[in-house]
Formats: structure tokens, C-alpha cells, sequence
């Protein structure tokens, strides 16, 4: 017996040891058990440390297989959890930017290593290149990198819900109004197809048949270049024009923007000007402007340009503009502006690439006088306060003058054409008319406008206007030549109503723009196109519509169909009978309709 209890205590103790012991090395507890991953995060800038959003990264083996594929927030930042132990490879592809690679990181168990990657840009390598920089070590990486692979595709990056893209029409703060560069929240490109009438009352403008495209490029955290192109075709006779903007925004209310704009028509070889030889014509303006805010409530523009036209003989040209806006109030503005030179379309700011391709389209008005080609130029100077009443209303009230010299009058083909009809004509390209040196006149007026939001899909302006506008003083010339009208034109007093209507249904997104201007009695109405005046509406009774078409495939991107209406009403027309019975009339928005296909990227 007591041998048994002897035993018993043996084995009792025993076991206790066991129990107590540790475990064999290399085993521990579930709980306290050493990490398994690792992890790689780090923080994309450009040179100038600005973050950047966007960028793709991807985390490749040490055999180049690609093992995730990331992308960078709002800060720039990116991160990559759950890498097992091993040698990695990064690389950094963002579209505007050369490609930036990290080789041979190691990942151990628990590791978090951080990564500051600066991305350069094409130019930033020249600069190195040529000595006038810092040229990263991995230069010449990157250069490989350009060779062999294709760039990115940057993902499109949308406005967060509840802010805003846009500043609200009407708001009286000192708010820019020069395109919003750095807000393309839809697209980057466009390609744009069109065709019917030409919009021109004179000498150039639209061909029958065009092909437009504009571009944005981001080459720096701060610049942008925008390109457009249109190329047109009608009669045998080609048109071509280009233009190039750079744009940089310095922060603090300033921009710096510069422009070179290249118009071409090729003219065949039927064409020709009475008393002169034919001859091709080129256009080619290079414009600077630069845009300040000294205060929170000035801001000053200003710039000029160098306007140059080749045509029968050089007509070279430097014309200075400038604007002043001071807000008088938190909702009242008052702003004063004077621009000179040849005609070019007026800016919305709200579309930037439809801006540089509405400047291709927009000649120099031209026409003849005594034999040479001369180029209508305006010096138009307007003072304007706008007030804002509501949320979603504003009124403006202002006053203008305009200098014109070599007015070009619009003059449609008589029946049989242009035979018969002596006098400095000089014909378009593209349409039955021509165009007829209207002399030097002295415009004055004064206008006010009314504009009206309701809700977010329509929008309402009303308009009115009194100026003195050039009117024949007799619509029977007392010869045959159409030039005794420029000695008959004369001011008188008019008046004008305008209203315009923008609507976007919400179901389809189709967007209708409808404007009409009537004017108390018959005269030639000069192009507004240097007016900031909301109340500024094209004259008669005129429709455009966009309608956006379903999305077949990503290739051919957002597709929109396109119609413009102008003058529907057939109005505006000024019949003049020549001595020998011919009926000539004179037209400065002829009746048209252009339609098209719209391509945006």
C-alpha cells in the first residue's frame, strides 16, 4: 500500500514538471504569435511637393509580375497592406508626368515602410537635361520607361457630393471670369464633326463641311495648355485654323495666359477681287493677358495682342485691352473695360475647350477699299454695375461706345450673281455673299439686363436696349455701284428687346438655348462680341440644341448632337436697288442651320 502511494506521488510531480516546462523553441502562444505581412505606403508629389491625386501605382515581384494595382487619394497618399515578406518594385505612372520606379524594397514581417516619390514632368527632365535644373537620379530609368511602356489612363475625378463646380451667375463677388482651367470635371478632349450652311456674313467663317478638335494638358501642378484645331472644306477651297493657349494660375487671384492663333484659307483658283490680284489669305494673332487681385475686392485684367493679316498686301496691328472690377458691396460689382482690334469671339469661362474652338472660327472681318484689303477693328469702351437681388437674380445697367473703322457690311448675291454690280466687293469663300467697306462710325448706347435662375435646369434673360446704329439713308442707289451706299449711311436712334432661354430637361439632358432680339426699325447692327453684358443675345430669332446620345462604347467617349438655328424668322434683311434694277440686300445674320456630332473624352 504504501508503496502504491509512493508512486502516485511520483507521477503527480512529474507530470507537474511537464506541465510547467516551456514549449520547444520556435512554438509560442496563438496570441502573442510574431507578424506574418508587411506593408508599403508613401506619398506622390510633383517637383514642387504639390500632391497628386490620381497617380497609379502599381506593386510588382522581383520578377516583374504586376501584383496590385492602387491608386493615390486627394493627398497624394497611397497604401498597400498585407505583402507577404519579400523584394518589391513600385511603379508610379500619372498621365502629364514621366514615370517613376523604386526598385529592390524589402518587406519583412510587421515591416511599414513609407516611400516619398516625386513625379517630373517632360520639361522638368529637358530643364535637367540642358543643365538649367536638378535632374532626378532615376532619369534615365524614366526615359526607358517612356519608350517601352504606354501612358496611364488618369481616372476621371468628380466633384465630392455637396460642393460645387461652378460660381453661380450673378454673384457679386470678384470672382474670375477667365476659363476654370483645372476644373474639367468630364472631359479632357473633343472632336467635333459639322456641316450645313455657312454662319458667315461676309469674307470667312464656317465651311460647309468642318472638323474641329480642342485638347487640355496639365504640364505642371499650376499650368495648362490648351490646343484646338479646325479644318474645313467647301467649293474646292480649304480652310484651316489653330490655336494654342497657355494658361498658368499663380495663385491668389493671379493668371498669367498666353495665345497664338493661326487662321488659313486657301483660295482656289476661280477666285479673284476686282482691281487686285487673288491671293491666299493667313491670319495670325499672338495675345498676353495677365489678371490680378491686389484686394479681395479689385481685380484688374489686362494685356495686349499683335494682330497680323496677310492678304493682298500685310496689315499689322498692336492692340491693347484691359478691364477693372471692384466690388462695391457684397452684392454689387462695377466694372469698366476698353478693347481694340480685329473681332474675336467673346469668352463664356464656363467650357474652356468650346472656347478655343469658337475662336477658330471667328476671321477678321474683312473688305476692300480703293484696291486694298482692309480689316475692320473696333475700339469699344463699356462701363457697367451689376447687382445681385437674390439668390438665383441679377440685374446689370450699362453703357458703351464703339469706335468701328472699316465697317464690313454683309451683301447677298443678287439674282445671276454678282455681275453687272460694280464696286469694291469683295466675295466669301463660302456663302453667296460678299463683303462692302461700310467707312468709319461712332456707335453709342446703353443697356439693361435682367437675369433669372429657376432652380437648376432653366434660366432666363431679358434684355433692353437704345443705341444710335448706322441705317441707308435711301434704298435706291442713284448709280450702279453698290459703294454710293457708304456715303448714304447715316445713325439713328433704335431700340431694342432681347429675351434668352436656357433649359436642360432632366430626363434626356437635353439642352435648348433660345434667343430672340427685336429691334424697333431696319439698320446694320455691328457684332457685339466684345461686350461682358449678360444682356449680350445675337440678334433675330435664333435655337441651339445639345442633345447627348447613349454611350455605345468607352472608345468614342460622350457623344452629343448638335443643331444651331439662326435667324429662323428670315429678319434683319435690308433690300437696296441699284440705277440698272439689280436688288441687292444687305445681311449681317443670315438664316442657317449647321447640325453635327460632338465626341467628348
Amino acid at each position: 500500500m504504501a508503496n502504491r502511494i509512493l508512486a502516485a506521488i511520483l507521477m503527480l510531480g512529474m507530470g507537474g514538471s511537464l506541465y510547467a516546462s516551456p514549449l520547444p523553441s520556435g512554438k509560442t502562444p496563438a496570441s502573442t504569435a510574431a507578424p506574418t505581412f508587411g506593408s508599403l505606403s508613401g506619398k506622390v508629389t510633383d517637383v514642387r511637393g504639390k500632391p497628386q491625386m490620381g497617380a497609379l501605382v502599381m506593386v510588382m515581384a522581383s520578377d516583374g509580375r504586376i501584383l496590385h494595382r492602387l491608386y493615390t487619394n486627394q493627398l497624394g497618399i497611397f497604401v498597400q497592406d498585407h505583402l507577404l515578406p519579400g523584394v518589391y518594385s513600385l511603379k508610379v505612372s500619372l498621365i502629364s508626368f514621366l514615370p517613376a520606379m523604386k526598385e529592390h524594397l524589402t518587406v519583412e514581417p510587421g515591416s511599414k515602410a513609407f516611400l516619398s516619390i516625386n513625379l517630373a514632368s517632360l520639361t522638368d527632365t529637358l530643364t535637367g537635361l540642358m543643365g538649367n535644373g536638378h535632374p532626378r537620379p532615376e532619369a534615365d530609368s524614366d526615359w526607358k520607361w517612356v519608350v517601352r511602356s504606354a501612358g496611364a489612363l488618369r481616372p476621371v475625378l468628380r466633384f465630392l457630393p455637396g460642393s460645387s463646380a461652378t460660381v453661380p451667375a450673378g454673384a457679386a463677388t470678384v470672382a474670375s471670369d477667365t476659363p476654370a482651367y483645372n476644373n474639367f470635371t468630364d472631359y479632357r478632349g473633343r472632336v467635333e464633326f459639322g456641316g450645313g450652311g455657312a454662319a458667315s456674313s461676309g469674307f470667312g467663317g464656317d465651311a460647309t463641311m468642318t472638323t474641329g478638335f480642342s485638347m487640355a494638358q496639365t504640364l505642371f501642378a499650376d499650368t495648362t495648355l490648351l490646343l484646338g484645331g479646325n479644318l474645313g472644306f467647301d467649293r474646292a477651297t480649304p480652310a484651316s485654323a489653330f490655336r494654342g493657349v497657355l494658361h498658368r494660375d499663380h495663385g491668389n487671384g493671379q493668371t498669367s495666359e498666353m495665345s497664338v492663333t493661326v487662321r488659313q484659307i486657301q483660295l482656289p483658283g476661280t477666285y479673284f477681287v476686282p482691281g487686285a490680284r487673288s491671293d491666299n489669305f493667313l491670319a495670325t494673332s499672338s495675345d498676353f493677358e495677365e489678371t490680378t487681385q491686389p484686394t479681395d475686392w479689385l481685380r484688374l485684367v489686362y494685356g495686349v495682342s499683335y494682330d497680323s493679316v496677310l492678304f493682298l498686301g500685310q496689315i499689322n496691328t498692336v492692340n491693347p485691352h484691359g478691364r477693372i472690377v471692384a466690388r462695391i458691396s457684397p452684392t454689387a460689382t462695377l466694372q469698366a473695360s476698353y478693347t481694340q482690334g480685329p473681332e474675336r469671339q467673346r469668352r463664356d469661362g464656363s467650357d474652356p475647350l468650346r472656347d478655343v474652338a469658337a475662336q477658330l472660327t471667328a476671321f477678321p472681318q474683312m473688305s476692300i477699299f480703293n484696291g486694298a484689303a482692309k480689316v475692320e477693328r473696333d475700339q469699344h469702351a463699356e462701363v457697367a454695375y451689376r447687382q445681385k437681388v437674390a439668390s438665383q437674380s441679377v440685374v446689370e445697367a450699362g453703357a458703351y461706345s464703339d469706335h468701328i473703322s472699316n465697317f464690313a457690311i454683309g451683301v447677298a448675291a443678287p439674282e445671276g450673281g454678282w455681275s453687272g454690280v460694280s464696286g469694291d466687293l469683295l466675295p466669301d469663300v463660302f456663302s453667296n455673299t460678299a463683303s462692302l467697306n461700310g467707312g468709319t462710325h461712332v456707335i453709342n448706347g446703353a443697356r439693361v439686363a435682367w437675369e433669372q435662375g429657376f432652380g437648376e435646369h432653366l434660366r432666363a434673360t431679358a434684355s433692353y436696349s437704345v443705341a444710335g446704329l448706322p441705317v441707308p439713308g435711301s434704298r435706291m442707289l442713284s448709280s450702279d455701284n453698290i459703294e454710293d451706299l457708304r456715303d448714304t449711311l447715316h445713325n439713328e436712334m433704335r431700340q431694342s428687346a432681347a429675351v434668352k432661354l436656357g433649359w436642360e430637361m432632366p430626363g434626356s439632358k437635353t439642352r435648348i438655348v433660345a434667343s430672340y432680339k427685336w429691334i424697333s426699325g431696319m439698320a446694320l447692327l455691328p457684332r457685339d462680341l466684345y461686350s461682358d453684358s449678360i444682356g449680350q443675345i445675337d440678334s433675330n430669332f435664333n435655337i441651339l440644341i445639345r442633345q447627348p446620345l447613349p454611350q455605345l462604347t468607352n472608345f468614342l467617349g460622350k457623344v452629343e448632337a448638335l443643331a444651331d438655328f439662326r435667324n429662323l424668322l428670315s429678319q434683319g434683311y435690308i433690300p437696296v436697288v441699284t440705277a440698272d434694277g439689280k436688288t441687292v440686300v444687305l445681311v449681317q445674320n443670315a438664316r442657317t442651320f449647321r447640325g453635327g456630332l460632338s465626341f467628348n473624352f
